[in-house]
């Protein structure tokens, strides 16, 4: 992902890139990347058993 001045100034304003402009080009790589990573998560926790479990707090 290229990076983009716009990315740190909303970051840094306390507004993130996907909030600030979901229709910019780097909003829909970080959520490209987040559903990835989601899915990545759930399949992992799907053959997981215990203590191997990844959870995932907000």
């Amino acid at each position: 992902m290229p990076p983009a001045t716009v990315v740190r100034e909303t970051s840094d304003g306390g507004m993130p890139i996907v909030l600030y402009d979901p229709e910019a080009p780097a909003s829909k790589g970080f959520l490209e990347v987040a559903k990835q990573l989601a899915v990545e998560v759930a399949m992992h926790n799907m053959k997981a058993e215990g203590e191997e479990l990844v959870k995932i707090d907000f």
